[in-house]
């Protein structure tokens, strides 16, 4: 195994992971207790099921897939890049200054 399948591998198993996380807090609607910066945990969601699924479809044959299915499935799959940072922009506590 060269060093390029196990960050191949290490990617997809962390997609896994944000997946799992993005879908769990848009069904509960609540984030990871140690995360105090979400304001709202289903931009959160969003954004974690959104990362996990582009870091997924970073594995090579999924990749190859992706390109064989054409222009509108590599749009797609940047969209998610794009779903991504407005969710995390949109989710993330503000703080107000206190009077």
């Amino acid at each position: 195994m060269d060093v390029n399948q196990i960050v191949d591998y290490a990617v997809f198993a962390i997609g896994c992971a944000f997946s799992l996380l993005g879908g769990v807090a848009l069904l509960t609607g609540r984030s990871p207790s140690r995360l105090k910066g979400v304001g709202k945990p289903r931009y959160f969601g969003v954004w974690a099921l959104s990362i996990g699924i582009f870091c997924i479809t970073q594995l090579p044959v999924l990749r190859n897939w992706i390109v064989e299915m054409g222009d509108i499935a590599i749009i797609a799959r940047v969209m998610l890049m794009v779903i991504a940072a407005v969710a995390l922009l949109a989710g993330i506590r503000r703080n107000r200054p206190q009077r």
